[in-house]
């Protein structure tokens, strides 16, 4: 009902569909209700549902169900957007007071709640609308840069990150299973976006998100996963191709793999595919130093990167 939930509404709707949208506070639900009726359905027209909930999703769906047979429609498309960073919201507030990080994690039940609507709530949500689904219909799952480079605001972000990690196995899990029955499955991991939520932090606008969903539902080929805006000044998907290996701290001296190839640094000085960044730091999207460990090696398919500690 904000932020890239909300923008994103209000664009798939100026390109002409019909937008529903789950709200949990019945005084919200009331609001935009009543909006959505008074602009021929301009708005986004709301749901009343908490995605933790269990006993919510009957009524929910008998809503939407209604909502499809009144206008008309077909659900084409899911889009799984709720989700929660309280770790964030702390680190933001520690930044704003000049502290440092403590690298200490957070309470369990922090843990619990996050992974419980990041997680949980997108796989009760798509149960619950997959029979309503039309055929060759589309799920969009939002997840984050944090579901590939983990560690880089060390434990303070620990479970929002182990949340986001864990959407990435779960949309491929559902992209592979749901093939067969025409259903396509992407992922969006935005960058730093400017939101109400993120304004210290924000670096693109909620647009360059908006523009990839609609690709993921609108395209004949969506792609598997998206990812817009930036990240500390670098293009998101650069940051994520960069944290996409496992780390080597055993190395004597640093390796790259050349195309699945392992090679001793400087075989490949002569290959336009090798980038030697001699020092790779400043990447934290908080701002402050990443230090790599000695003999870390990063893996993509068309380069190389040196990275010392």
């Amino acid at each position: 009902s904000r932020g890239i939930g909300r923008d994103t509404a209000d664009y798939l709707i100026s390109k002409g569909y019909s937008v529903l949208v789950t709200v949990r506070k019945e005084s919200q639900y009331d609001e935009m209700k009543n909006a959505a009726k008074e602009s021929n359905n301009k708005t986004p027209y709301p749901i009343l549902l908490d995605v933790t909930q269990d006993k919510h999703i009957p009524t929910a769906m008998k809503e939407l169900q209604s909502f499809l047979e009144q206008h008309k429609k077909e659900l084409i498309a899911v889009v799984n957007n709720a989700g929660i960073n309280p770790e964030g919201d702390k680190i933001n507030e520690t930044l704003r007071k000049g502290e440092r990080l403590k690298n200490i994690l957070a309470e369990p039940s922090i843990g619990s709640r996050v992974l419980e609507i990041n997680v949980i709530g997108v796989g009760r949500v798509t149960k619950a609308c997959l029979p309503y689904l039309a055929k060759e219909g589309r799920i969009v799952n939002i997840g984050s840069y944090f579901g590939s480079a983990a560690g880089m605001v060390r434990l303070d972000l620990c479970y929002y990150e182990a949340s986001k990690f864990a959407l990435e196995g779960m949309t491929d899990n559902m992209r592979r299973s749901l093939r067969r029955k025409g259903v396509k499955v992407a992922l969006v991991k935005p960058g730093n976006i400017l939101t109400d939520m993120n304004e210290d932090r924000g670096e693109s606008t909620t647009l360059e998100v908006a523009v990839d969903i609609e690709h993921a539902i609108a395209s004949s080929t969506p792609k598997t996963r998206y990812y817009p805006g930036k990240v500390g000044g670098y293009q998101c998907r650069t940051l994520c191709m960069l944290f996409r290996p496992h780390w080597d701290n055993q190395s004597v001296c640093p390796r790259v793999y050349m195309l699945g190839s392992p090679t001793r640094w400087g075989t490949q000085l002569g290959s336009p595919m090798v980038f030697m960044l001699g020092s790779l730091t400043g990447l934290n999207p908080l701002g402050y130093t990443t230090w790599f460990p000695s003999g870390s090696y990063i893996r993509t398919y068309s380069m190389a990167y040196e990275i010392k500690g």
